[in-house]
């Protein structure tokens, strides 16, 4: 454990000292110097309102199992899980700390997994829809070499997930999974790995419920809609006066890419994918840099309040 967090703050601390070195810091106090902070706060605003979808998707998700919880407290989870997250790599960091806070290691671990899977792969499919369509529309030459080069990898996520929504939305095939799954544990003989693949057995629970799937979507979808007018807030505070359409992509695509557990909290891969993107329009790579940083900004704040919401839910605890 400790090796991992170690690879990971390397990397984190390697792409940071990578920006540092590559960007014009001249133009970064120009930058500087222009940003509009009230869009910026808007757009945090924002952010804060993504928490009650965040929320609201988590309880109806949560619905067939045995962890029952009302909006007030899922939302209180979602923001000590950042404070949690703050050492934790990307894309499975929020993850791994909201099963902690929800489960307490206790009670419906297996369960919880499976929700988790669910609303990952539902993040997956909309991220991957929202970058590669309006990719299409692109028509710089740029971009479209870009496009060449990463559609391959969006088609392939495309087909992951609707073969994973099809065990949960189909008897045939969650039978055929299930019969599968039961012959790859015959071959093995860790009964600790048999027991983690028996999440499995959880899916079925949503055989019967499979009209949840889509109301939390459907919440998912304004959730993401909130988070795209956050991000175009950064966009318009830092003066990039770009395509509607362009930001959605690009700020979709860096979500993307933050699925990957590759540094602590995003920081180091956001700032450097917005840098990377954004100079294919020929923008300084400061402004990228700036954007994901403004972002990191708002993430960190949201560690903060998860930490003082956190000793004021267990200060109540030990009064009851």
């Amino acid at each position: 454990m400790q090796r991992k967090f170690s690879v990971k703050l390397f990397i984190t601390l390697l792409l940071l000292a990578y920006l540092g070195y590559k960007i014009d810091w001249a133009e970064t106090k120009e930058v500087v110097s222009n940003i509009h902070l009230l869009p910026f706060i808007c757009s945090y605003l924002v952010l804060l309102l993504c928490f009650i979808p965040l929320a609201l998707r988590l309880r109806i998700l949560l619905k067939p199992t045995v962890l029952q919880f009302g909006l007030k407290r899922l939302v209180e989870v979602q923001f000590i899980s950042r404070f949690y997250s703050l050492l934790l790599p990307s894309g499975i960091g929020i993850s791994v700390a909201r099963w902690f806070t929800v489960t307490k290691n206790k009670v419906g671990r297996r369960v919880f997994v499976v929700v988790t899977l669910i609303e990952r792969m539902m993040l997956t499919l909309t991220l991957v829809l929202c970058a590669g369509i309006p990719l299409f529309f692109v028509k710089d030459e740029a971009t479209q070499t870009f496009r060449s080069s990463a559609l391959p990898v969006l088609l392939f996520l495309i087909a992951a997930c609707i073969l994973f929504f099809s065990v949960f939305l189909s008897p045939w095939v969650y039978k055929k999974f299930s019969s599968f799954m039961r012959w790859v544990e015959s071959k093995l003989s860790s009964e600790l790995v048999v027991k983690a693949l028996r999440i499995y057995e959880d899916c079925s629970l949503y055989l019967d419920r499979r009209e949840l799937l889509p109301k939390a979507f459907m919440v998912h979808i304004l959730y993401l809609g909130l988070s795209f007018v956050q991000f175009y807030l950064i966009f318009v505070a830092l003066g990039l006066n770009m395509p509607f359409i362009t930001i959605l992509w690009i700020s979709m695509m860096v979500r993307l890419l933050l699925i990957l557990p590759l540094s602590l909290g995003g920081v180091g891969m956001r700032e450097t994918g917005f840098a990377w993107l954004l100079t294919l329009y020929g923008i300084a790579p400061e402004k990228g840099v700036f954007v994901g940083g403004m972002i990191s900004v708002q993430f960190f704040l949201n560690v903060g309040l998860g930490a003082i919401l956190n000793v004021f839910v267990k200060r109540d605890s030990y009064k009851v």
